[in-house]
């Protein structure tokens, strides 16, 4: 078996995985006695001394050998959803009193198709837009694997992922301005 020097200290060879960093046992005891105590990881920002740094860094460059994208499949998957979610804005309807805070603590949400012939207002096609774009956001995968923070992250990113959802469907219909639809401006 090859020696490998310590990717924390480069001194000594070593012939262990620990913590999920190829390094030396002192590295991981500095490193489990930082852990052990009551400082606050967050307060280090890459000091080059600091092993607590060398470990984040070097677990993160461990992670992502391992990661394969399917660059071609996630962006057609994002497609499909992002079709779905205009079709969602387009063809249904929210009752009257269900708001975007129903939407976003709801694990399913009730939606009813529009009527035809039905005109609705700019602030009906608005809460239909943040609505189709909780929808999305909730089935995104990653999305669903944040458990208690969903609905922080939800809440958090839905107002700038609709306003680009409206760009970029203005952007393809070769608009000169930002609209919802049906001509509908944005006041």
């Amino acid at each position: 078996m090859t020696r490998t020097k310590c990717s924390v200290c480069n001194d000594s060879e070593s012939t262990q995985f620990l913590y999920q960093v190829d390094c030396c046992n002192a590295c991981a005891m500095a490193h489990r006695r930082h852990c052990e105590g009551n400082e606050d990881p967050k307060t280090y920002f890459g000091d080059q001394n600091c092993n607590f740094c060398c470990f984040k860094k070097y677990r993160c460059i461990e992670k992502s050998k391992n990661i394969s994208i399917d660059l071609a499949g996630l962006l057609k998957d994002l497609s499909i959803r992002e079709f779905h979610r205009n079709i969602v804005f387009t063809t249904k309807s929210v009752r009257t009193n269900f708001t975007v805070d129903d939407a976003v603590s709801s694990e399913k949400l009730k939606l009813i198709n529009c009527p035809l012939g039905s005109h609705s207002t700019f602030e009906d096609w608005s809460t239909m837009n943040q609505i189709a774009t909780i929808d999305y956001l909730k089935n995104l995968e990653f999305v669903k694997e944040l458990g208690d923070e969903k609905t922080k992250f939800i809440r958090r990113i839905r107002f700038r992922s609709a306003i680009l959802s409206t760009a970029f469907r203005s952007y393809q219909q070769n608009k000169d301005s930002m609209d919802i639809t049906d001509n509908v401006d944005i006041p």
